[in-house]
């Protein structure tokens, strides 16, 4: 998790139940739509729960933001810290230590768009 400076980390298979939790009265979801129907429907599932909690006091953001526009940004601006970090994970040489077969894992990591 610190490698990749995550604050948490679960099995793929725990999304689902704990989506709620992290999206659970945030005003604004940054998140690309229409790019994998099965995480579109795990997020749809969880905000029509979330709608349906609002009664309790719990809310479902009210606006899905595309975070593509800040992945293309991204995309053309690296510091020399991100190069020489992409550099090594390119290399062959490092590649194969880290390989270790298909761990499908996801990761909340808190930081503010652009910062």
């Amino acid at each position: 998790m610190q490698a990749f400076g995550a604050d948490a980390a679960f099995p793929i298979d725990e999304l689902a139940k704990r989506l709620p939790d992290y999206l659970g009265n945030v005003e604004r979801l940054h998140y690309r739509l229409a790019q994998n129907d099965q995480a579109d429907a795990q997020l749809f599932d969880c905000l029509n729960l979330l709608r349906r909690g609002e009664r309790r006091g719990v809310t479902a953001p009210e606006v899905i933001i595309d975070s593509s526009v800040y992945l293309h940004e991204m995309r053309l601006r690296k510091s020399q810290d991100e190069l020489a970090t992409m550099r090594q994970a390119a290399d062959p040489r490092t590649r194969a230590s880290s390989d270790r077969g298909p761990t499908r894992r996801f990761c909340i990591i808190e930081q503010a768009p652009g910062s």
